[in-house]
């Protein structure tokens, strides 16, 4: 990646004095350019951070609805098949739905035949009540049995009536039904079976789209995982600025310090003190200068290698493909539905009048039970009636025969009731029978409205599509502004290169400085240099720091670390790192 390059930030605070001011002027302007490209550096990535956390929430709510609306046992889907279902069915549910409702109808014809005989004989059995009353020739005992038998009459002719009603009312329902059943086989010639086949494979299409879509966001999570991870590497290097300030800022206090100790008129090995001294702060800083293009290196790379991720996160053919064909799919289901709509219809209107139809047969068979009953005591009354006539028109010779001629002809009609009982008891066992199997070819048709089960199907994927496609175009946006951080970071931390080659050229200026000079080991204890020391120990954050300085330590001084590591020392080793930096590491971090 190729970084622009800039001059360094001029140092606001005050130059320093005396032998090591050019050297504190250049390190004041190393602080300050750490500080205006490092901290905004790190807020751009903080910033990143927050982006991709917000991707990756848009991404968890595709995988959520996708979730909700992808499986086999989605709802949509299994609407969208229960609709295809229910119409490849329906041609055969209406055929036997047909042959149920004819059977119905012969069943009310037989007991429409049945009733108008009862009605018949009623009127009959009427007229020979007054004809009882004529050939008993007003007899009292006659007469009240003629107007106890013509109320009985009257009330049967009455229930007769009312039970044709209920036959003529189902048999108006029945073709009805017929015209409607009718209209649906024309339907169901019109659309099956292409209506239901394409529903099949709407639904697989859905499948197929669900899934694309799934892996979709299962790519775009992927990448944004490891833009968070790479991410997570550049912060961690990004620590380099923080150490790279406090580490000058020492070396500037000591710088302070120093001039401070060669300021007085008195002080003993003025020389071997600064040299001592300016080794101790070029070591300082070429210790940090390699720790620096080390730990800026990885920032860089690390950053760099952001690049070709948000190439791929911006490459977002396939996420407009998607929305693109999210709007094809849901214009053919559309179609497909729309196109069905004549026929879900009529699927509706039969379902209702079957409904209607089976509300009637119910009625029917429980009227027809009660009439039976009511018709059957009224036949007893008429044998009963028949009998007591003939027995009474014995004890009477004068009007005995004509009132048994009547009595016969009640007993004759008594018999025909019976017998169309008993016809009508068989027809109400053959109603009873086509009944029950038309509620249950009811029943098995009765499911939820396919109309209502498409159009829901419908708002389910319209309503998940929205949602997907409303978080695609979040990730999209958020995406753009993620490669425009990443360009900013990198813009701002191409400075890196021109700091470190300042770090080496300060170490050197160091060196050049302290020149030949070395502390004078005869100097009255402890020497100033080794007070200066330990007053810039105290500053100390970092182990890097306390492994220098012990390389510099002069007789009678500890060692920071525990054990000494002297250069003058034979055998001296290197102890291991202590967990400072970690430490200093996590409290920034």
């Amino acid at each position: 990646m190729k970084h622009a390059r800039f001059t360094l930030v001029e140092n606001s605070t005050p130059p320093g004095s005396g032998q090591t001011a050019d050297a504190q002027a250049g390190m004041a302007d190393i602080v300050a350019s750490l500080d205006s490209r490092f901290i905004p550096a790190g807020e751009t990535l903080a910033r990143l951070v927050d982006a991709m956390g917000a991707v990756l929430s848009g991404l968890d709510t595709m995988s959520r609805v996708l979730g909700e609306d992808s499986g086999e046992d989605s709802e949509a889907a299994e609407a969208l098949l229960c609709a295809a279902r229910q119409l490849r069915e329906a041609p055969a549910r209406q055929a036997e739905r047909s042959r149920q409702v004819t059977a119905l109808a012969r069943v009310m014809q037989q007991l429409g035949t049945h009733s108008a005989e009862i009605a018949r004989i009623l009127t009959v059995l009427e007229f020979y009540t007054v004809n009882l009353k004529i050939a008993a020739a007003g007899a009292d005992e006659f007469v009240e049995f003629a107007n106890d038998m013509s109320i009985k009459l009257k009330s049967g002719s009455r229930e007769v009536e009312a039970f044709n009603n209920q036959i003529k009312l189902m048999q108006s329902s029945l073709t009805d039904m017929r015209r409607v059943d009718d209209v649906l086989a024309r339907e169901c010639a019109r659309v099956i079976p292409q209506v239901p086949d394409r529903l099949v494979q709407e639904v697989d299409q859905l499948r197929s789209r669900q899934m694309w879509l799934a892996q979709v966001a299962a790519h775009s999570r992927d990448i944004i995982l490891r833009l968070q991870g790479r991410v997570g590497d550049a912060l961690g290097a990004m620590q380099i600025g923080d150490i790279t300030r406090q580490r000058l800022e020492h070396v500037l206090d000591g710088c302070r310090m120093l001039e401070s100790v060669l300021a007085q008129p008195e002080g003993a090995d003025k020389a071997g003190t600064r040299g001592h001294m300016l080794r101790l702060f070029g070591d300082q800083l070429g210790d940090l200068t390699g720790d620096f293009i080390a730990q800026t290196g990885d920032l860089l790379d690390a950053l760099g290698a952001l690049g070709p991720d948000c190439t791929a996160l911006l490459s977002h053919g396939h996420r407009d493909d998607m929305m693109q064909q999210s709007g094809h799919f849901l214009r053919d289901l559309g179609d497909c539905i729309a196109g069905a709509h004549g026929m879900t219809s009529q699927l509706q209107r039969a379902n209702e009048k079957a409904v209607e139809i089976a509300d009637v047969v119910v009625q029917v068979v429980h009227a027809l039970r009660q009439r039976v009953q009511a018709i059957e005591s009224l036949r007893f009354d008429v044998d009963y009636m028949a009998i007591n006539v003939n027995i009474r028109a014995r004890r009477d010779a004068q009007i005995g025969r004509p009132v048994a001629v009547i009595a016969d002809e009640i007993r004759i009609c008594s018999q025909q009731l019976a017998e169309l009982i008993l016809g009508i008891a068989k027809v109400a066992d053959d109603l009873g029978i086509q009944s029950e199997a038309f509620e249950i070819g009811h029943e098995a048709g009765a499911q939820a409205g396919v109309d209502t089960m498409l159009t829901n199907a419908l708002a389910i994927i319209q309503h998940g599509a929205g949602q997907s496609e409303e978080a695609m175009s979040e990730v999209n946006q958020r995406a753009q502004g993620i490669a425009g951080m990443i360009d900013v970071a990198c813009d701002e931390l191409s400075i890196c290169g021109t700091l470190s080659e300042s770090l080496r050229a300060m170490t050197d200026s160091f060196a050049v400085l302290a020149g030949a000079d070395r502390a004078d080991h005869n100097t009255a204890t402890p020497h100033p240099a080794a007070a200066l020391m330990d007053n810039l120990a105290r500053r100390y954050t970092m182990s890097s720091e306390r492994r220098v300085h012990d390389r510099h330590l002069l007789p009678g001084m500890e060692p920071l670390m525990g054990i000494s590591t002297l250069h003058s020392g034979a055998g001296a080793t290197n102890p291991p790192p202590d967990d400072d930096d970690a430490l200093f590491d996590d409290a920034l971090f």
